[in-house]
């Protein structure tokens, strides 16, 4: 009797304290989900955050003379480009740092087409990052970072790195995600996992990580600079994955949870599903996901870095 109920005892045990076995997304499948909420049906996000970035370019004059901008994490220049065209910054001069190799090609040359002198940069940024020999001289206007610090081992120290580089009265401009669904159910399934299986530092993706966490540091760190955030709400069109109840695969979902959602077990893709779902609206008949567009704004008061 000792015998079966000790056996019984850590059976219950072992599922009260189930470990989820999903693995991190692999940089392919994290290329394929992102792929999926920009193509996605509707995303308000990108939209959104050029009207926070227009703002800024007129608050700081950035659309009256060509300016020196350094773009970290600059991707394929897309962001950069619309903002030239849609909210008219002039760009003299651009520092583009990135580190995929698969990107700089296109990169390269959409900064080109935008009739500017540039210069990409394929190093890591990381507190040990200088200019290239040719530009280390130089400061900037405008830093911008968009959607890249979840991707940094240390992105905190980073933003404080990317500071070093502003002109007196530049700015550094962040955009990161906010509280939202999408960290809640990053946040869930690490709580539930592994560390072995599924690490936060063994992700693509750092989904824990939120603006107020950056801003709320960078004013602990830096009294000295002006720091606030412009917040706008954006919505996700996840009406397949709804109507759907949960039972087929969602690229969207997978890309938030930073794993494969038909990876989990059952109980976890039901909690998932609640999630989503509970954190949705209807709108003309489809289920949205209103998602936080988050700019963070660091700006020099004059006075030199």
């Amino acid at each position: 009797t000792t015998l079966l109920y000790t056996i019984k005892f850590e059976m219950n045990s072992h599922e009260k304290h189930h470990l989820e076995r999903a693995p991190p997304l692999t940089e392919a499948e994290y290329a394929e989900t992102f792929r999926a909420l920009a193509e996605t049906r509707f995303n308000s996000e990108y939209d959104i955050a050029s009207g926070i970035a227009g703002q800024v370019i007129q608050e700081s004059g950035f659309s009256s003379a060509p300016i020196n901008m350094l773009s970290i994490g600059a991707g394929l220049g897309g962001f950069e480009t619309r903002l030239v065209k849609e909210k008219g910054l002039k760009i003299g001069q651009i520092y583009a740092v990135e580190p995929n190799a698969d990107h700089v090609p296109s990169l390269t040359s959409t900064l080109q087409n935008l009739g500017c002198e540039f210069h990409v940069d394929t190093s890591y940024f990381d507190p040990t990052f200088r200019l290239n020999a040719t530009f280390q001289d130089t400061s900037f206007d405008l830093v911008l970072m968009s959607h890249c610090l979840y991707t940094f081992p240390d992105p905190f120290s980073a933003v404080l790195h990317a500071i070093t580089f502003l002109k007196p009265s530049g700015v550094l401009l962040i955009f990161h995600q906010g509280d939202s669904v999408c960290s809640t159910m990053f946040n869930y399934l690490v709580q539930r996992s592994d560390p072995h299986i599924f690490n936060p530092r063994m992700v693509v993706n750092d989904h824990s990580l939120t603006a107020g966490k950056i801003a709320e540091f960078v004013r602990s760190k830096r009294p000295d600079l002006d720091v606030f955030m412009k917040v706008e709400m954006a919505q996700v069109d996840i009406d397949e994955f709804i109507r759907a109840e949960g039972k087929k695969e969602d690229d969207i979902i997978s890309f938030f949870l930073q794993a494969d959602y038909l990876k989990l077990s059952g109980e976890a893709r039901e909690r998932v599903y609640g999630m989503a779902r509970g954190h949705s609206e209807v709108v003309k008949g489809r289920y949205f996901i209103n998602h936080p567009c988050c700019g963070i704004v660091i700006q020099n008061h004059g006075n030199g870095i």
